[in-house]
């Protein structure tokens, strides 16, 4: 992970929100401040919002569009502090990005039913 600079950090997934609940599990995006790195323990800290269910969410410099770890924890409340990652420093990561177990394929193919046609837009809401 780079050093900080003043970068604005983006984390996007389907985490788990109720305010409104039709935004659970709906794909949502934060950006914040990149805070700290600890390149010896390999974790990276940002000031975004976060939900359960975000782990595992890339952590992009939002300047360069790279992804400089992978977000694990919580670790703001409403007092500050700040969430945190893996960086891609990790050695684990690196060895599992570099030694893939192969693909996940579903069984069945999946299928998406549209009964009046596809639609022209779909609502970010999720209805």
């Amino acid at each position: 992970p780079p050093p900080v600079t003043g970068q604005t950090i983006r984390i996007t997934g389907y985490g788990l929100d109720d305010s409104p609940p039709e935004w659970s599990q709906v794909q949502q995006t934060h950006a914040g401040p990149y805070v700290s790195v600890d390149v010896g323990a390999y974790i990276v800290q940002y000031e975004v919002d976060t939900l359960a269910g975000n782990s595992g969410s890339a952590v992009l410099d939002e300047q360069t569009g790279e992804a400089i770890g992978i977000h694990t924890s919580e670790g703001c409340d409403e007092a500050g502090g700040a969430n945190l990652g893996t960086g891609v420093n990790n050695p684990g990561l690196q060895f599992a990005l570099s030694n893939p177990q192969g693909v996940c394929v579903p069984e069945t193919p999946l299928g998406f039913i549209f009964p009046v046609g596809l639609p022209e837009e779909i609502n970010p809401a999720g209805r």
